[in-house]
């Protein structure tokens, strides 16, 4: 979990860790901390070990022997039912619903947000759980002695069928205008932050929030110094919000991770026009 460190500092250590090692849990907060200057972390983790200690207790104080069932019914009681964790109708477009510590504090949030506890409450325990992505919905699978179990976190559906994993499906590609879904993916830690912090962002462009977009954008540059697209995206919000030497700054630094060439000629262009207004 988490160290004594200063945030910025943290993040960055946690950015260098291996996947198999990397806490998105830890890193969402950290980020959440960042956006909010004071914001404690502590209490979040503990509140965290208290729900994790909670599922001990339910499986009897051995969770390494509990059956399949039983070890989705005590996520389903405790996370669910006990503490009411559960996603609701318009929580996909507000921010809030995409920011972890206001998720913990309002026991709701956006799926990915939703996935990102049950997987590291599941994992905390030893279990073997895989958050799995359908475009707008992103569900758990819990594995156990050759058995799988598939929940959905934001409506605290224990058990989803085939029949209710088509129906969320269509729903799915509903949403999405009509893109078809041909395959359940599979999500690593460092993926399923991915999409939280993406959608984070694109729900605070929407309402036209970018001082707090291009906070969330640096603290994801902590984690991921070398991303060429997370520069550009800094550079165009400084720019958009009038801060035209950090933009040049933050556009010069995404030319030195840029891998193709028409990126690499796109970002110079912008760079010309900026440092004409300098």
């Amino acid at each position: 979990m988490i160290q004594n460190l200063e945030p910025e500092k943290e993040l960055a250590r946690i950015g260098a860790i291996q996947d198999d090692d990397f806490n998105p849990l830890s890193a969402a907060l950290l980020v959440a901390s960042l956006m909010r200057p004071g914001l404690k972390v502590g209490p979040y983790t503990r509140h965290m070990k208290k729900l994790s200690l909670d599922i001990f207790r339910y499986v009897n104080n051995d969770p390494a022997n509990t059956p399949l069932t039983l070890r989705v019914e005590a996520l389903t009681q405790v996370v669910f039912r006990r503490y009411g964790y559960r996603g609701r109708v318009g929580i996909e477009y507000d921010p809030d619903g995409a920011d972890l510590a206001r998720v913990i504090d309002a026991r709701s949030g956006c799926s990915e947000a939703l996935t990102l506890i049950v997987v590291n409450l599941a994992d905390s325990l030893g279990w073997t759980a895989t958050p799995i992505y359908l475009p707008g919905r992103v569900l758990v699978r819990l594995e156990h002695e050759g058995e799988r179990q598939i929940l959905d976190p934001f409506t605290g559906n224990p058990k989803v069928s085939a029949h209710s994993l088509r129906k969320i499906a269509k729903t799915c590609e509903k949403q999405n205008r009509g893109f078809k879904i041909t395959k359940v993916v599979e999500l690593k830690n460092r993926e399923l932050l991915d999409h939280l912090l993406v959608l984070h962002k694109k729900l605070l462009l929407n309402q036209s929030r970018p001082k707090e977009a291009l906070m969330l954008i640096e603290a994801c540059l902590l984690l991921e110094p070398k991303n060429a697209i997370l520069w550009q995206e800094c550079g165009v919000l400084h720019a958009h919000l009038d801060q035209v030497d950090s933009a040049v700054n933050a556009l010069e630094k995404s030319l030195c991770f840029e891998n193709t060439e028409s990126s690499h000629y796109k970002t110079s262009i912008v760079l010309q026009e900026l440092r004409s207004r300098t």
